[in-house]
């Protein structure tokens, strides 16, 4: 578990130099400058040059220039984490077959939140057009235009009902915008 690993330890078997009030240089750069804090208490470092850090394996994948699973085999290697279980063939057939069914999932989870956010944006749009009018005839009636009859009322009483179902609207797109996929299946 990479969060047991001491990241001072990580740093000194990549090659960094001991840690000076918790800052190093950027060895794997040829940096002599300490930019680079390491947190010991959060397992974590930054490098303050590059506006960059993260975690254990971020730091060895920074130092390697390797890729996530170059970096988890050096860590198994250097003996910081146990080796991975090597899968059977049935066992990579299923879980093939279970991200298959996630990402088809997700598919159809996406597809529902894109088309709904777009009837409920048209419906909230249709809303706004709504009291703009309103507003327009209610100040055009009541600076005294006298083209305006009883029935332009109408629409200005019809909008506060709209309004309030716009802030309806406003409150399932934030609702449906902002919903995790486990969320929004359940709203499916």
């Amino acid at each position: 578990m990479l969060s047991e690993v001491p990241i001072v330890d990580v740093w000194t078997r990549l090659g960094g130099k001991p840690l000076q009030g918790g800052r190093g240089a950027a060895f794997w750069r040829d940096s002599r400058d300490y930019n680079v804090a390491v947190d010991a208490s959060k397992n974590v470092y930054y490098d303050h040059a590059r506006n960059e850090g993260g975690g254990i394996l971020h730091l060895v994948q920074t130092v390697l220039s390797a890729e996530k699973t170059e970096a988890l085999l050096w860590l198994e290697h250097e003996a910081f984490i146990e080796p991975r279980k090597k899968f059977t063939p049935a066992e990579k057939a299923a879980w093939q077959e279970k991200r298959r069914k996630a990402e088809e999932t997700a598919a159809v989870v996406n597809g529902y939140r894109a088309v709904n956010l777009a009837h409920l944006r048209l419906e909230r749009n249709n809303l706004y057009a709504s009291e703009t009018k309103a507003c327009r005839i209610a100040q055009r009636m009541l600076s005294g235009d006298s083209r305006e009859t009883e029935k332009r009322w109408k629409v200005v009483w019809d909008h506060a009902l709209d309004n309030q179902r716009g802030v309806e609207v406003d409150t399932q797109v934030d609702r449906l915008e902002s919903a995790t996929q486990t969320e929004v299946l359940a709203m499916m």
